[in-house]
């Protein structure tokens, strides 16, 4: 609307007066037109020196400026104003138009329907915009999804299932080297699902002086819709463990939603969730536990709403590997008690973690439980990394460390630095300070800062309370409930704390406080990330109350323990470990997979043999060679998606002949809806994509306007035209506006 008034009082379109220069045809000098300005001035000022009326010094002075302004309109429109610009010679050069043809272009909130809707309407035969670009360039028609394609007839299905702007606005440009090349329109919704850099084609478009004018389509914000935009969840876990997922769901003008975690075609988990108001982003988490080992597929849906514009965006899929695995934690412990007894019997139903024991009962005599071999420890503590690192996790019960020499301290301190192992202190009275760590190694790997002397043997008996990050955490999770979770915390017995750390380290978790009636809380659990493993300190030295205070039925003390050594080995890698770059592709996607192969010593091997398997759906199997890469580290490998389902990965290194070690990873190819996310249009990227490039952005409302704005581009192309502005409506109106003034002005105050 606004344009159609512009053009009515000025003639022409804006994009005249943006890209032409104002000049004058009369051909009179700068000077000569400044002294006939001011000339009129004295001309206006000397009419009105001397009336037959008096008049107020604000009136004679209004009279003057508006006798002013008539005399000098007149005088410029006798000057016969131009405007000079270039404008292209009609089917001399050419526009390419690229029509974006993914599935994002089907989502139906346009005025007329669909995205694609629109592009067919404006490129339909009858269409002015296609009539009026026809004639004036040689008209290329591109459709592009992930690929450009040329297209004469433009037989759009919005059926890609994905976009890459990038390459499409590169191929377009390719196919016009050598000729002259005017534009490149794009219509699209700016939906971009591959990464790409634009500021090389930017740079390009400017070198060519190939502006790029883009016809957004869609709508900047949606109501009411639910968009499940991330999930996060392990891509292995121990079987009988229990999996966090973590979700992000995005929502407009939704207050509550159902989230469902879908096992196969079994519904494990059902919840409602509260969203903000507005158009806001809600992170939640979900607790389910698989179901068996083996290779599974988790599905998570939001629920859609009736009205939803779109509910491809509402589901995600992901892999897990239940390993069938028995990691093995190595336990020692200076003295025959209590918790040492009773953590092991917590262990009595575990199936998958190993707890084997080295319990000193006499100096260099040792109690062995769980042991694989008969000489296995049988002379103490491991003396090599090689043999403590055959263990993924470490605990150390009321052992001083003495018991250690200083070489097993270090041992210690690499095996979770480099090992990435777990590692957990317990309390004791030869643990922590009291057991002389606190110039150790040990004291670098500990979540706490020790205190340089060994306390006062004063016991502390405070009772176990959740911290906010406790409430959150595997480790502490009693009941999934979180009330509930809370209460029995709350409901178990008092333990007993030899010492308070001196503090705890930056970046590290508390996720138990031991309160009393006396003095501030005491951190009671604590865990932080170490090097490529995890560490963890309980200050407690009787948890067995837990068990033995408590109703036979009441298993909180096993289940924490579980939990606990679940927790401290769950992420400690293996010689060989693989992964994918994602768990799930659309077909024709590039599966990018990276394998980590370690020595014994759990050093980084560069010269192992490292072959992929990939089995497909149908049986098929195909086999890619993964090599060594120095950025970052690691084999690589890609392989390309070409059929839909569940793939199983199976990697294995070899080295001089040997097999080091075989990992076992998966994932999807099917409907990952890419082109459904985030799948508002992408307005702000689109109009800097335009402007960086000397072009314009356009909605689907103004888009009839750009083919006369492509018609004024200076090029090889192109021509100087000269357009007369004299005879503009606006000019004519300000002349009689003006004379009007002062011709009511002269009336009211009685002039001739």
């Amino acid at each position: 609307m606004m344009d159609r008034w512009f053009e009515f009082l000025f003639k022409y379109q804006p994009i005249v007066f943006r890209r032409g220069e104002i000049a004058f045809a009369s051909g009179l000098s700068t000077e000569w037109i400044v002294l006939l300005l001011v000339g009129l001035l004295i001309l206006a000022f000397l009419s009105y020196s001397r009336t037959g009326t008096p008049l107020p010094t604000r009136t004679k002075f209004g009279l003057i400026a508006l006798r002013t302004g008539l005399l000098w309109m007149l005088f410029v429109c006798l000057l016969q104003p131009v405007i000079r610009l270039s404008v292209v010679i009609p089917q001399r050069s050419f526009v390419a138009l690229l029509a974006d043809d993914s599935q994002s272009m089907s989502i139906a909130d346009e005025a007329d329907g669909r995205r694609i809707d629109v592009v067919q309407r404006l490129l339909s035969a009858s269409s002015a915009f296609h009539q009026r670009l026809n004639e004036k360039f040689k008209l290329r028609l591109y459709a592009f999804s992930r690929k450009a394609r040329r297209d004469p007839t433009l037989s759009l299905t919005a059926s890609g299932e994905g976009t890459d702007l990038a390459a499409a606005i590169e191929t377009a440009l390719d196919d016009f080297r050598g000729l002259p090349l005017s534009a490149i329109v794009l219509m699209s919704d700016g939906a971009n699902t591959v990464n790409a850099d634009f500021l090389p084609l930017i740079n390009t478009l400017k070198a060519r002086r190939v502006p790029l004018y883009i016809v957004g389509l869609g709508r900047a914000h949606f109501d009411r819709d639910i968009e499940l935009a991330k999930v996060d969840l392990p891509r292995s876990i121990l079987q009988g463990s229990t999996i966090r997922a973590s979700l992000t769901i995005k929502s407009d003008r939704v207050r509550r939603a159902r989230v469902l975690v879908q096992e196969g075609e079994r519904t494990i988990r059902s919840r409602m969730v509260e969203l903000p108001h507005g158009h806001q982003v809600q992170p939640i988490t979900i607790d389910f536990t698989p179901a068996g080992a083996g290779l599974k597929r988790y599905t998570f849906v939001v629920e859609p709403l009736p009205d939803e514009l779109i509910d491809e965006n509402n589901r995600r899929e992901a892999m897990v590997m239940v390993r069938d695995a028995h990691p093995r934690i190595l336990y020692v412990e200076g003295e025959p008690r209590w918790e040492y007894g009773k953590l092991r019997a917590a262990l009595n139903e575990e199936k998958n973690v190993t707890l084997t024991s080295l319990l000193r009962t006499a100096k260099n005599k040792y109690y062995r439980q769980g042991v694989e071999t008969p000489d296995e420890l049988a002379d103490g503590f491991p003396q090599t990394k090689e043999d403590l690192f055959r263990f993924k996790g470490l605990i150390l019960g009321s052992v001083e460390a003495t018991f250690f020499s200083f070489e097993q301290l270090k041992n210690i301190e690499a095996f979770v630095a480099e090992r990435g192992g777990g590692f957990l202190m317990l309390g004791g009275r030869r643990a922590f300070s009291a057991g002389g760590y606190a110039t150790t190694p040990i004291a670098d790997l500990l979540p706490i800062y020790l205190n340089d002397q060994a306390p006062a043997a004063a016991l502390r008996r405070v009772h176990p309370r959740l911290t906010f990050n406790g409430t959150l955490h595997a480790i502490t999770r009693l009941s999934d409930d979180a009330v509930m979770n809370a209460e029995i915390w709350n409901a178990l017995p008092a333990v007993t704390v030899r010492e308070v750390p001196s503090g705890v380290k930056p970046g590290a978790i508390i996720l138990l406080e031991g309160r009393s009636d006396h003095g501030p809380p005491v951190p009671l659990l604590v865990y932080q990330r170490y090097g490529r493993g995890r560490s963890l300190a309980f200050m407690a030295e009787d948890s067995w109350r837990w068990q033995m205070q408590r109703p036979f039925e009441d298993q909180s003390h096993e289940r924490f323990w579980k939990q606990l050594l679940r927790y401290l080995v769950n992420e400690a890698p293996d010689p060989v470990m693989v992964t994918t770059d994602r768990d799930a592709y659309d077909l024709g996607d590039v599966v990018r997979i990276r394998a980590d192969v370690y020595s014994r010593a759990f050093h980084p091997l560069r010269d192992a043999t490292v072959t992929a398997r990939i089995s497909a759906p149908n049986g098929r199997r195909d086999i890619v060679q993964l090599e060594w890469t120095p950025e970052g580290g690691g084999y690589v490998g890609e392989w390309t998606s070409r059929e839909r389902g569940i793939h199983r990965l199976e990697v294995t290194a070899q080295r001089q002949g040997d097999i080091i070690g075989r990992a076992h990873a998966g994932f999807i190819v099917g409907d990952v809806h890419r082109e459904f996310r985030d799948a508002e249009q992408h307005v702000d990227f689109l109009r800097r994509l335009a402007e960086e490039t000397g072009g314009r952005y356009y909605t689907s409302e103004t888009a009839h306007r750009l083919p006369e704005e492509i018609v004024y581009q200076e090029n090889a192309a192109s021509m100087r035209i000269t357009k007369e502005l004299w005879d503009m409506p606006i000019n004519f109106l300000v002349l009689i506006g003006l004379a009007s003034l002062e011709w009511l002005l002269r009336k009211r105050h009685r002039l001739p």
